[in-house]
């Protein structure tokens, strides 16, 4: 018998711009993580006083519990939430603390304040059938306007939330937006149903709420 002969395989030439356009389509197809959801860490201020407690975050209907001053990984956007909040808190202590030490007015309007905010730099007071809001850059020229609106629902103070230009929040009736001189209703999509207790926050330009 004669002997067989072996033909070594022969390789074909490689394209590597066809290389490079299956990896892209590899890349493209692969799913995209959205940055909002990446882990963040954060550290929140304690104290003995006011910041001894954890932090309640609600958004999107979940509720976050922040441990304070330890280390904790969370979510970019509820992280966003929380600075949001600090700001907003910050210069709402800022304006009242300045008002406490220099500045004292008597309203007449019935019940109690259910809530207060900053707004285009003038305190605003909320009373659940009215919106008290003071003007001026220094208390010898501080004034006092009511405005006869719908104010915060008594139980819903933590629904105050600042996004740019307009504040929220939850009345007796509904969801409104103050952009401090005209009350707007916003809350039509949810329906009839009556609520209370609410919370709010922010993340970027939409509003979170969560209510009972």
């Amino acid at each position: 018998m004669g002997s067989k002969t072996s033909v070594p395989d022969v390789l074909a030439p490689v394209n590597l711009d066809e290389v490079r356009e299956a990896e892209a389509t590899v890349k493209a197809k692969e799913p995209k993580v959205d940055p909002m959801y990446e882990l963040i860490e954060i550290q929140l201020f304690k104290d003995s006083r006011r910041y001894k407690d954890d932090q309640k975050v609600f958004v999107n209907g979940r509720n976050w519990v922040i441990q304070r001053g330890v280390p904790v990984k969370v979510p970019r956007y509820v992280a966003l939430v929380i600075q949001q909040s600090q700001r907003q808190d910050q210069t709402s202590d800022n304006m009242i603390l300045h008002l406490q030490d220099s500045y004292a007015v008597t309203v007449g309007s019935p019940g109690p304040f259910t809530g207060m905010a900053v707004v285009g730099g003038s305190v605003v007071a909320f009373k659940e059938a009215c919106i008290h809001k003071v003007y001026g850059e220094y208390p010898a020229a501080f004034q006092l306007y009511t405005y006869n609106y719908r104010g915060v629902e008594a139980g819903s103070a933590r629904s105050l939330v600042r996004i740019g230009s307009m504040l929220y929040y939850k009345s007796v009736f509904d969801w409104c937006a103050f952009d401090g001189s005209e009350v707007l209703s916003i809350s039509s999509p949810l329906g009839t149903h009556r609520y209370k207790n609410a919370v709010a926050g922010a993340n970027d330009r939409r509003l979170y709420i969560s209510q009972q």
